[in-house]
This record gives structure tokens, C-alpha cells and sequence, in this order.
């Protein structure tokens, strides 16, 4: 009898990630910070200049209590505005999202911009770069 062959099989989604949840938390970190009397330049100076930096999206604005914190609906949030490209899935255990555990190298990899680079197998990527080399 022939010996055993496992094959790995992953399921890859593409999707387009909206910008601006980092806007909601640079607001909650400015009124935290002008509570606790910090002196600052008044953030709508910021907004009027350049709103698709500083401001918060009308459509993420309806998501958030008035608090800016308490999530009213955090599945769309998930869905539209949170990005995970932060698994090496060779190097996580079955069915666990090691997101925050540190490369056998002490060093984490950063995927500026590029998510699909960080679905690829690490071993997969250095393959091909050395390949490319």
C-alpha cells in the first residue's frame, strides 16, 4: 500500500478595505487628549484643510455610539473597514489566528499597502525571491 498524502488547501477573499477607522480613533485619542488639558491646535483646522485625512467618514460616523468607541454594529466594521493580513499560515497552528505572535526571528514582517503579499506562505515568498534573485 502506498503511504499517506496530505494535501493544504487555502481559501483566499479578495476584498476592498474602506479608509477612515483610524480617523475615529485619532478623534477619541484628541478629546482624551484636550480633557486632560493638553495643549493642541483645534483638530477642525486639520479637518477644513484636508477632510479625507482627518475627518470621519459620514458612513463610519453611524457605526460608533456617540462615545466614538462603543461599536453599534462591529460585523460591518469587520467587514468593510478592518484589514487582517497579519497571519504567516505556515507558521500558526491549525485553525488559530496567531496575529500578534512573533516570528521565530524576533522581527515581524509589514505588508505596507500590499495585503496580498502577506497571503502568501512566508516560505512561499522567500522561495520566490530567491528565485527572482
Amino acid at each position: 500500500a502506498a503511504g499517506e498524502m496530505t494535501s493544504t488547501w487555502w481559501l483566499v477573499k479578495k476584498r476592498t478595505v474602506q479608509p477612515g477607522l483610524s480617523n475615529v480613533y485619532l478623534h477619541v485619542m484628541y478629546q482624551k487628549a484636550k480633557k486632560a488639558k493638553l495643549p493642541l491646535d483645534k483638530i477642525e483646522d486639520f479637518i477644513d484643510k484636508q477632510p479625507h485625512r482627518f475627518a470621519i467618514p459620514p458612513k463610519l460616523q453611524s457605526l460608533f455610539q456617540t462615545d466614538l468607541i462603543t461599536p453599534r454594529d462591529d460585523q460591518t466594521l469587520r467587514q468593510r473597514y478592518i484589514h487582517r493580513s497579519d497571519k504567516d499560515w505556515e507558521d500558526a497552528e491549525f485553525g488559530e489566528w496567531a496575529a500578534h505572535r512573533k516570528e521565530s526571528s524576533g522581527k515581524r514582517e509589514i505588508f505596507y499597502n500590499r495585503p496580498d503579499r502577506a497571503m502568501v506562505p512566508k516560505r512561499t515568498r522567500q522561495a520566490r525571491e530567491r528565485k527572482a534573485q
